[in-house]
C-alpha cells in the first residue's frame, strides 16, 4: 500500500517490512489483547521498538528470557489485567500463561515446528466456549510455504517426535552425588539397577557405569570415590556441596562477545559465543541489528567490525537462536514446489493451485499466488527447480556454491559440515559453510568440487566421516565445555574466552565426558540418522543430484541470500549513525533500573528510565525526602535491594559492600545535581560516576549529541572493564 511505502522512507524500513508491521497493528487493534510470538530475541526487540515508535497509541511490551525478572513479571501482570495491547515475546511466554484477555496469537514468521504452533496459539481464547485463534504473518515465499505445511500438520495432529536424551552421564553423576549425600554409600550394581528403572537409563550397562565412576574417581576436584569392592562413597568436604547445589540445573550458561563498530567507536550489541566461534573470523560478513558487518578482528573477548553494503554470503547473527525446521516439513515444501513446477510446464497451474488450497486449508489462492512468484520467475528464467526428489548444486558469482536441498535444519547442518570436512581433507581447501532448511551455502569452492565431495561422501563409510565432522565442530566443543562444567570438572564461570576449546577436546578425548558431549551434540545439534537416510536415498536413485546449467544466483538462491538478513536494511553511513543512536536511545530508555536512596538506604523502587523521563524529575525518597537517588542495574541492583532490606530491618544504613556504597553515593550526588539526565546516563552499561560527570556538566537535554557522547563513554567503559578482567586472569595464572 502507498502508506507502507511512505512510512518505510520515513523510518528507514523496507516497504515489505512496513506492510507486515501494519498487518500486525490492524490485527492487534481488532482484539482485546494479543501475544505476538517471534523466533528470536533480536526480532522481538526490533519489532517491539518499531511498533512503539510507529504506533504510539498502542501499549506494547517486549518479553524474553534475557530481560530481568522484574521486567517480565511486570509485562505478565499488565497482560493479565488487560492493560496491554500486545506483548511481543519469544518462547518465554509459551508455557504456564493463562490469560483470559488474550483473544488472538500472532506469529511473526514461520513457527518452524507444528508443536510450537499449537502451543503458541493455545495461549489465546482461554475461557468457557471460547476458541483459540492464531495468525501467521509470513515473511517470504519459503516462510509462506513452510507455514501452510505446519498449519496443516497442526490441524491434523502430525506433531514432531520428541528426541529424548538417553543415558545422560552428567545427570546420572549429579543424582548419584545427591543419593550419596543421603545414603552414604551404594554398590555400583545396585546403582545400575536403580537407574534402569527410569526410562532414559533402561539400556545403561554395568560397564558404562563402571567406566564413568572410575574416571570421576580419578578426576579433580574429587567428589566421588569407587573403592575396590565397587562401592561408591563421597570425599567429604565443602566442595561436594558446592558441586551438588551449583549444578542442579542442566541449562548451560552462554557467554557473550561485545561487538564494536571501529568506524564510529559505538558498542553495537552482543553475540553469543557459539555464533562467534562457529561462524566468525576476520573478513566474514554477518547480519546484525538490521545491517551487514564485516569482521576486522576478534581479540580481547570482543568482535571489531565495520559496515559493508554487499549482503551476499552474510550470515544472520540469530542463526543459533532459531528452532530447527524438521526434515519432513522441508520435504513437504519441496513436494509442493515439484507439483507447481510440473503443473506450470503443463499449463495447468490454476487447477493445481486450487487443489493445493484444498489440501492446505490455512492458505488461500491469492496468498499462494503471491508466494509462488519467486518459483515462477525461477522457472521462466530457465533454472531447474529443487524439490523433494532433486538436489541442485548451483554456482554463484565468485567462489561460492549453493546446494538446494530440502533436508530441514539439522540434516542440512550435518550434511554441510560433512561436505566441508571432505573438501578440507581431500582438496586441502578451507571453506565456510552456512545453511537453512532449504539450502547449504559453501563459500570458497566451485560447484564441481562440491559435486566431487558428494561422490566421495557417498562412496565412503559416510557415518565415520559425519561423526568426525561433528567432532570438529564448535557445537561439539561447546557441548564438551558445558558437560565438563556440569560434572564439576571446570568452574561454572569458564567460557571460550579463557579456555582453549582445542586443548579441552584433546584433554578429554576417550573419556566418558567426551562420549557424553558427543551424544548430546548428535541429539540436539545434528541429525546423523536423517543424513544417513538421505544419502542412502541418493545412492538408491530416489533422490538425484545435479549441477545447474546456469550460473546463479537464481531467484530461489536470492530468496535464501536475502532471507539471511530479514528484515535487511542496507543503509548509508550517516543514516546508520542515526539508526544506531535511535537504537541506543531505545535501549537506554527501556532499561530496567533500581532506584535506591543513597542517603538513608531505607527505600528502593523498580522502574525503567523512560518512566523517570516522563515524570520530568528525580523522585524524592519517601523516607528521608532526599533526591540523592542512585540508578542501578544488573549485579549492583540485586545487591542494593538486599542491603535496603537489611537497612530497613536495622533502622539505619547497613551496606556491607563499600564499593557499592561509594558508587551509590556518587551517583546520588549526580542525580541531586543534574536531575533526570543523570538517571539517563547511569543506565549506560558499565559506566562509573566519574565517566559521566563531565558529560552531565555540559548537556542539559536528551539530544543526539548527548546520546552520541554517552554511547562512546559506554564503549570505553566496556573496553576498560574487559581489559581489567583480562589482567585479573593473568594475575590468577
Amino acid at each position: 500500500k502507498r502508506e507502507d511505502v511512505d512510512a518505510s522512507r520515513k523510518f528507514l524500513l523496507e516497504p515489505e517490512v512496513m506492510a507486515r508491521i501494519r498487518v500486525l497493528r490492524d490485527l492487534i487493534k481488532d482484539s482485546t489483547s494479543a501475544i505476538v510470538f517471534t523466533n528470536t530475541r533480536s526480532m522481538a526487540e526490533a519489532l517491539g521498538y518499531r511498533m512503539k515508535k510507529l504506533f504510539e497509541e498502542m501499549k506494547v511490551h517486549v518479553h524474553h528470557s534475557s530481560l530481568s525478572k522484574d521486567a517480565r513479571v511486570e509485562s505478565e501482570s499488565l497482560l493479565r489485567h488487560g492493560e496491554l495491547s500486545a506483548v511481543i515475546s519469544t518462547s518465554s511466554l509459551e508455557l504456564g500463561i493463562d490469560v483470559g484477555h488474550v483473544d488472538i496469537v500472532l506469529q511473526y514468521g514461520s513457527p518452524r515446528q507444528a508443536m510450537k504452533l499449537v502451543q503458541r496459539i493455545g495461549r489465546s481464547g482461554h475461557g468457557p466456549g471460547r476458541i483459540a485463534r492464531g495468525v501467521i504473518v509470513a515473511q517470504d515465499s519459503d516462510d509462506y510455504m513452510e507455514s501452510i505445511v505446519l498449519a496443516r500438520r497442526a490441524l491434523e495432529e502430525e506433531l514432531e517426535e520428541i528426541r529424548p536424551f538417553e543415558k545422560s552421564y552428567d545427570v546420572l553423576y549429579h543424582q548419584t552425588v545427591g543419593l550419596l549425600l543421603r545414603e552414604g554409600s551404594i554398590y555400583l550394581e545396585e546403582l545400575v539397577d536403580l537407574a534402569k528403572r527410569s526410562w532414559p537409563y533402561r539400556k545403561l550397562s554395568l560397564d558404562e557405569c563402571r567406566e564413568l565412576f572410575s574416571f570421576m574417581s580419578r578426576a579433580w576436584p574429587r567428589v566421588i570415590w569407587l573403592d575396590p569392592s565397587e562401592r561408591l562413597k563421597l570425599f567429604r568436604g565443602s566442595h561436594v556441596y558446592e558441586y551438588f547445589f551449583g549444578n542442579i540445573s542442566t541449562i548451560p550458561d552462554i557467554a557473550s562477545y561485545p561487538v564494536i563498530d571501529e568506524t564510529t567507536g559505538f558498542y553495537i550489541g552482543q553475540l553469543d559465543e557459539v555464533f562467534v566461534l562457529e561462524y566468525l573470523a576476520p573478513g566474514i560478513k554477518f547480519v546484525f541489528r538490521g545491517s551487514v558487518w564485516k569482521v576486522n578482528r576478534i581479540e580481547g573477548g570482543r568482535v571489531f567490525v565495520e559496515q559493508v553494503f554487499d549482503p551476499v554470503g552474510a550470515i544472520p547473527s540469530w542463526i543459533g537462536e532459531q528452532l530447527p525446521v524438521p526434515r519432513g516439513v522441508a520435504e513437504e515444501v519441496g513436494r509442493i514446489r515439484r507439483e507447481i513446477a510440473e503443473s506450470y510446464t503443463k499449463n495447468n497451474l490454476d487447477k493445481k493451485l486450487l487443489e493445493i488450497v484444498g489440501r492446505y486449508p490455512s492458505s488461500d489462492e491469492d496468498g499462494l499466488r503471491r508466494a509462488i512468484t519467486t518459483l515462477v520467475e525461477h522457472i521462466e528464467r530457465g533454472y531447474t527447480v529443487p524439490t523433494d526428489e532433486l538436489i541442485v548444486i548451483e554456482r554463484i558469482s565468485g567462489s561460492g556454491t549453493i546446494i538446494h536441498i530440502v533436508g530441514g535444519s539439522l540434516v542440512n547442518r550435518t550434511l554441510g559440515r560433512a561436505l566441508s570436512h571432505v573438501i578440507t581433507s581431500e582438496f586441502k581447501v578451507g571453506v565456510r559453510v552456512s545453511e537453512d532448511p532449504y539450502r547449504i551455502v559453501i563459500m570458497g569452492v566451485s560447484d564441481e568440487t562440491v559435486k566431487k565431495a558428494f561422490q566421495i561422501l557417498l562412496n565412503s563409510p559416510h557415518e565415520d566421516i559425519i561423526v568426525r565432522a561433528i567432532e570438529n565442530s564448535v557445537y561439539f566443543r561447546m557441548r564438551l565445555l558445558q558437560v565438563a562444567k556440569r560434572m564439576g570438572l571446570i568452574r561454572e564461570t569458564a567460557s571460550s574466552k579463557v579456555i582453549s576449546l582445542n586443548k579441552l577436546t584433546k584433554a578429554y578425548e576417550g573419556t566418558p565426558v567426551y562420549s557424553e558431549a558427543l551424544r548430546e551434540t548428535m541429539t540436539k545439534d545434528f541429525d546423523l540418522s536423517g543424513t544417513i537416510d538421505l544419502l542412502k536415498r541418493i545412492r538408491e536413485g530416489k533422490v538425484r543430484v545435479i549441477i545447474s546449467e546456469k550460473e546463479g544466483p537464481s531467484p530461489i538462491s536470492m530468496l535464501g541470500l536475502e532471507r539471511s538478513g530479514l528484515p535487511l536494511e542496507i543503509i548509508s553511513p550517516p543514516e546508520l549513525t542515526r539508526k544506531l543512536l535511535e537504537s541506543f536511545k531505545y535501549r537506554i530508555l527501556s532499561q530496567q533500573i533500581t532506584l535506591v536512596c543513597s542517603e538513608c538506604w531505607q527505600w528502593s523502587m523498580e522502574t525503567n528510565v523512560s518512566s523517570i523521563v516522563d515524570m520530568g524529575e528525580v523522585p524524592k525518597c519517601p523516607k528521608c525526602n532526599s533526591r540523592r537517588i542512585a540508578a542501578l542495574s544488573g549485579y549492583w541492583a540485586t545487591e542494593a535491594r538486599r542491603y535496603v532490606d537489611e537497612s530497613r530491618k536495622k533502622g539505619r544504613p547497613s551496606v556491607g559492600d563499600w564499593e557499592l556504597a561509594n558508587r551509590a553515593y556518587e551517583f546520588g550526588i549526580l542525580a541531586e545535581r543534574y536531575g533526570v539526565m543523570a538517571i539517563v546516563a547511569m543506565a549506560a552499561r558499565g559506566v562509573d560516576p566519574i565517566d559521566i560527570d563531565k558529560l552531565l556538566a555540559t548537556h542539559e537535554a536528551l539530544t543526539e549529541e548527548f546520546l552520541s557522547e554517552l554511547a562512546k563513554i559506554e564503549t570505553e567503559a566496556i573496553k576498560r572493564k574487559l581489559t581489567m578482567k583480562k589482567r585479573r586472569r593473568r594475575k590468577v595464572k
